[in-house]
């Protein structure tokens, strides 16, 4: 598409999504990944590489070594959703709820979020945790979750805000993460955040400011914040408050594309 497109004088304009620090892995070894170096070909003809986040242009820049013209081209956009509040009615459930929606793979963290909630019910009665999702490894999650009669698993939803938005906290543990556009949507929706401290989520959750940040792997951390935010009601409001307010300034994805991808499109319009 890029050298049709410059053929034909064409400005060209790429969006990763955290595919490129994958394709150009080892593109600096003669012998090694012959294709990375056939993208990368093409990637020096291109006017602008768009990056999601800090974390990822900087794993991209990492690939391509110190003297590559690309790195020029990359520019930072962080990915956003577009504002859904207005369309869900909050109605709390009867029972204090946190909840985690996306892939149930391994990655994300479910074991954790599971042993960790699993921890916590035996302190508190009045809790719940919602698991909104499917997943190659939906089915060993629920055997780790077989004796908690509080722990739920609601499959696949087209449309999970509503589940979220009457939820009490949003909890993502996952192992890496290039973005976190999960954590966006919970900010938009004002919830109060748990997320684990990798790749590109501590440009969204600042902790104890927009949301608490833990460990990877490490479901005594993640035990701890979901006791913290029970027990402290004014924090987990604060925090709720916080986590929307920055999504109103800075991943509102409406906002994000008139301000910053429309004017680097307009650059190839006469």
């Amino acid at each position: 598409g890029t050298f049709a497109a410059k053929i034909l004088k064409k400005r060209v304009i790429w969006t990763d999504h955290a595919d490129l620090k994958h394709i150009w892995k080892n593109i600096n070894i003669w012998y090694k990944n012959p294709v990375g170096k056939l993208v990368y070909s093409s990637a020096l003809l291109a006017d602008e590489i768009v990056a999601i986040s800090k974390n990822e242009k900087k794993l991209i820049c990492d690939n391509l070594g110190l003297k590559s013209s690309v790195k020029e081209k990359i520019r930072l956009i962080y990915n956003g959703s577009h504002d859904k509040i207005k369309l869900h009615t909050v109605k709390r459930n009867e029972k204090y709820t946190y909840i985690f929606a996306g892939r149930l793979v391994i990655d994300k963290g479910i074991k954790e979020i599971i042993e960790a909630f699993n921890k916590l019910s035996k302190l508190e009665k009045n809790i719940q945790l919602q698991l909104v999702g499917d997943g190659p490894d939906k089915d060993r999650f629920k055997k780790l979750a077989a004796t908690n009669k509080d722990i739920y698993f609601l499959g696949y939803k087209t449309d999970p805000y509503k589940y979220m938005a009457n939820a009490d906290v949003f909890v993502y543990a996952s192992y890496h993460e290039a973005f976190g556009v999960s954590l966006v949507e919970a900010a938009m929706l004002k919830l109060p955040i748990i997320a684990t401290e990798v790749g590109g989520i501590p440009e969204i959750i600042t902790d104890h400011k927009t949301g608490l940040l833990v460990k990877p792997k490490d479901s005594e951390s993640l035990y701890k914040a979901m006791k913290e935010l029970y027990d402290d009601r004014n924090l987990a409001k604060s925090l709720s408050i916080s986590a929307r307010k920055q999504f109103e300034e800075k991943f509102d994805f409406d906002i994000i594309v008139k301000n910053q991808y429309v004017p680097i499109y307009e650059k190839g319009i006469k």
